[in-house]
């Protein structure tokens, strides 16, 4: 069999809790995602942690969540127990590659 050939047959099923997440593990893995290699290292990204539900359905209407739902896939998006945004500042890229090396 080929790789593509498994490619297409390969299926993601999502069935997240919507339990709350305990605050300590929102920030261990904020904590892990700092540490993760960036260009440069100059770390130009953030992670903004939502929680709140009103919030979370807006993270959920700018994903489409609405038009994923129409052809079948959950809402998990809207519906999971916290939602981890990435962030990354030009910025911080443009003025890391100003600087000599």
């Amino acid at each position: 069999m080929d790789v593509s050939d498994i490619l297409k047959k390969r299926r993601m099923v999502r069935r997240l809790s919507t339990d709350q997440v305990p605050r300590e593990a929102l920030e261990r893995i904020a904590r892990a995602a700092k540490r993760a290699p960036s260009a440069g290292f100059n770390q130009g990204q953030r992670l903004v942690t939502v929680t709140d539900p009103a919030l979370m359905a807006r993270v959920a209407e700018g994903a489409d969540e609405e038009g994923y739902a129409d052809i079948g896939y959950s809402r998990w998006v809207s519906q999971c127990g916290a939602q981890f945004v990435p962030c990354v500042s030009e910025q911080l890229y443009h003025e890391r590659y100003r600087q000599p090396d």
